[in-house]
């Protein structure tokens, strides 16, 4: 059974079995992952699976059908049916040689957070089952770029009945009676680091969104509350960072993190959204798009002369969110 690291062990499986075509039934499905599939050298068939009960959600199915288009390895199709299982076959010569299959959604969410999903290894004796299996999903499957391809509609409820599903999240802190943008902190983490002559152990670029109380509050279906596992030393619950994907209004797709902690009754939510590799990754980029050095101190003032103050974020699917900071 693999718990750890199923993003390696998905991406580089083929090289002991020598496969040449993998094929995958995801639940849900991410545009970080599905895009190194062109790195393979498999020929690549993916099915998302809970279309058929969700639908898509228009901005990520421009990102995938993007991504698609631009493979020659790989072809993706969204199942008709609702389908929530997860299996990872590998192929040669046109009979299963190797399988997994599991809880992990071939996303950044399902791949990455250790202990959160697992894979295990398929009996032999079965690849004849999951074979037939995987053609029945086929058959009732469209393909990514049909013209019939349904999306989400966008739920606007009435922010106190904790349904809708987008939001916007503010640059701006209120202090002293003014509203500004935190001098060391969201935008600003990284102005104070060492790397400068600072005091703070951050990077040059370093940033996080603010994920509020009154976010979480009003939409609760949109930040999700933070899993434990147990520590290895105390055996204590500890919060897990949930990896998500960020496809920003201009195309751009970035790994992330809800990360840090917000206490809200018995759960922990997450209090900021950041960039997963890297802090800076999410700061340089917002700084590039404002037109301000990567040591420049953003102000109200920067924001204004840009366009905005905040930045509005939608749920496109389990662990992918849509942001947009156009003008």
């Amino acid at each position: 059974m693999f718990s750890t690291n199923l993003e390696s062990i998905v991406f580089n499986r083929h090289v002991h079995s020598h496969a040449d075509e993998l094929l995958i039934i995801t639940g849900y499905i991410g545009p970080d992952p599905f895009s190194k599939l062109k790195n393979l050298p498999l020929d690549c068939q993916v099915i998302y699976g809970m279309y058929g009960a969700d639908s898509i959600g228009e901005k990520l199915h421009n990102s995938l059908n993007k991504i698609n288009s631009s493979m020659t390895n790989t072809d993706l199709f969204y199942s008709q049916s609702a389908v929530h299982a997860k299996c990872y076959l590998w192929k040669k010569d046109g009979a299963i040689i190797d399988a997994l299959i599991g809880s992990a959604n071939f996303s950044r969410n399902g791949l990455a957070t250790p202990d959160r999903e697992v894979l295990v290894e398929a009996d032999p004796s079965v690849f004849n089952q999951l074979n037939s299996y995987f053609d029945k999903i086929f058959k009732n499957s469209i393909p990514c770029d049909s013209g019939s391809v349904k999306f989400k509609s966008k739920v606007r409820l009435s922010p106190f009945t904790g349904l809708m599903t987008e939001c916007k999240l503010s640059f701006l802190a209120k202090k002293n009676g003014i509203w500004e943008v935190p001098a060391k902190s969201g935008l600003n983490w990284g102005v104070n680091s060492i790397q400068i002559g600072g005091t703070s152990h951050t990077c040059v670029g370093d940033a996080e969104i603010r994920v509020t109380k009154d976010a979480i509050e009003k939409f609760p279906d949109l930040f999700p509350p933070k899993l434990g596992t147990p520590s290895k030393r105390s055996g204590k619950l500890q919060r897990q960072n949930d990896e998500i994907e960020l496809i920003w209004d201009d195309g751009v797709i970035m790994k992330g993190l809800l990360e840090q902690n917000l206490p809200q009754g018995d759960l922990i939510y997450p209090k900021a959204i950041c960039s997963s590799d890297s802090k800076a990754e999410l700061g340089l980029y917002l700084r590039n798009r404002i037109g301000v050095s990567p040591t420049h101190v953003i102000t109200k003032a920067d924001l204004d002369r840009y366009g905005r103050t905040d930045i509005t974020i939608s749920l496109q699917g389990e662990g992918v969110y849509y942001m947009d900071f156009s003008v």
